[in-house]
């Protein structure tokens, strides 16, 4: 038989702003209320801690999408300057840790005081759309609002260009990425990765073979791509395109 419950004494006797308990303990009204007040708000902080790690940030303005293929193998290739660049992006800002999120490594974060996240699709290139519509979906950005960084083989190593629409170019990662989200009203942040030496080499193997270019070269290139990012959130992609198209002029003119 389990024994009775003990009651909790009952408050009797006010006095002022004391009050008497059954077990001779005299509380200060005020203190016990003040108390209280502290414990809820401390609750309150801890409450809103794990929300606020649990939702980084509710609304995201822009959506920036490095595109490659994921794995051990593709580390390093070509096909996987996306990647390498918000990369870059993310570690400028301290962006924090990714964690896994519609379908890619996902990351969010403030960029020159605007809320911005990074997905790095991990669907494989020819997938890429699945996970930056499933991104676009959920966080009901717009695909003026998204910035997609890929390889492109049209220019050479070093350069970097911005563009607004367009077509695919033959890059599989952009087509999906159109036909998962119904439009190519989306930005591009195009990395010159050149074309092989020889004709008949075939444009797969070429993509997905190392860069072969020393940090020293390839740093640069990655900055440049991410100062593209930077300038297209904060002044607009027109501004993004008069500045960093007109840098090289070899190759398709600005805004192409």
């Amino acid at each position: 038989m389990l024994p009775p419950r003990r009651r909790r004494p009952k408050a009797e006797n006010k006095q002022g702003n004391k009050v008497h308990c059954h077990t001779g303990v005299v509380i200060n009204v005020e203190t016990l209320h003040a108390t209280s007040l502290r414990f809820k708000a401390h609750q309150g902080i801890k409450a809103m801690a794990f929300f606020k790690k649990q939702h980084h940030f509710l609304n995201t303005d822009f959506l920036v999408a490095g595109l490659g293929n994921p794995g051990p193998e593709y580390e390093g290739t070509r096909h996987n300057t996306g990647f390498m660049a918000a990369t870059r992006l993310m570690r400028r800002h301290e962006m924090g840790r990714t964690r896994n999120r519609y379908g890619g490594r996902w990351c969010e974060g403030t960029v020159t005081g605007v809320n911005l996240a990074v997905i790095l699709p991990m669907t494989y290139m020819n997938r890429s759309g699945e996970a930056v519509a499933s991104a676009a979906r959920h966080k009901h950005i717009d695909p003026v609002n998204i910035t997609v960084i890929h390889d492109d083989m049209d220019f050479p190593f070093g350069s970097v260009r911005v563009k607004q629409g367009g077509g695919a170019g033959g890059h599989n990662g952009l087509a999906s990425i159109v036909a998962e989200l119904g439009t190519d009203a989306f930005n591009r942040v195009r990395i010159g990765i050149g074309r092989p030496d020889d004709p008949a080499e075939d444009a797969r193997d070429w993509v997905l073979s190392p860069l072969g270019e020393s940090d020293e070269k390839l740093m640069p290139v990655l900055d440049t791509a991410v100062d593209c990012i930077e300038t297209i959130i904060t002044e607009g992609i027109e501004a993004a395109m008069n500045r960093f198209n007109r840098r090289d002029q070899d190759g398709d003119p600005a805004g192409e």
